[in-house]
């Protein structure tokens, strides 16, 4: 029972850790190629860059738990590869953040005359919104026009 529950802790431990890499594999040979094409049948591994010649750079998104296992066939194989990314899921949440950052701060905003026009040049706008920006504009700054 005890060695069911310790089996079962690690297992969620890996489910909740499951982090995700991307690696740059070169092959080097038509072999290393078709072993990476074959990776790609059989393991439902992510391809950012697909297998499509001798000599091309390949980039997978390889799920930690097949890492080990994956990387060990590939230094058996003699295929070059490096880590392009450590952690996907924190460059995802990073760029989010910067995305909300650069929206806060990037909005375009004209004081003169005390007036104000607000439009955010960061985020995407309705056709509609973009024509009431300018009418907006047209509006408080008629010798411009």
């Amino acid at each position: 029972m005890r060695g069911l529950l310790l089996c079962l802790a690690s297992l969620a431990t890996a489910v909740l850790a499951k982090r995700f890499a991307v690696y740059r594999i070169i092959p080097q040979t038509t072999d290393s190629l078709q072993f990476l094409e074959g990776l790609k049948k059989d393991t439902g591994i992510d391809f950012w860059k697909e297998p499509r010649a001798v000599g091309q750079e390949v980039h997978a998104m390889i799920p930690d738990p097949k890492a080990g296992p994956l990387l060990d066939q590939l230094r058996l194989r003699n295929i070059t590869y490096s880590m392009m990314i450590e952690d996907v899921e924190k460059v995802i949440k990073n760029q989010k953040l910067a995305r909300l950052k650069l929206k806060s701060e990037r909005r375009q905003k004209d004081f003169r005359d005390g007036k104000v026009v607000d439009f955010n040049l960061a985020e995407y706008h309705s056709f509609a919104d973009v024509i009431n920006y300018f009418n907006a504009l047209a509006i408080t700054y008629p010798h411009q026009s």
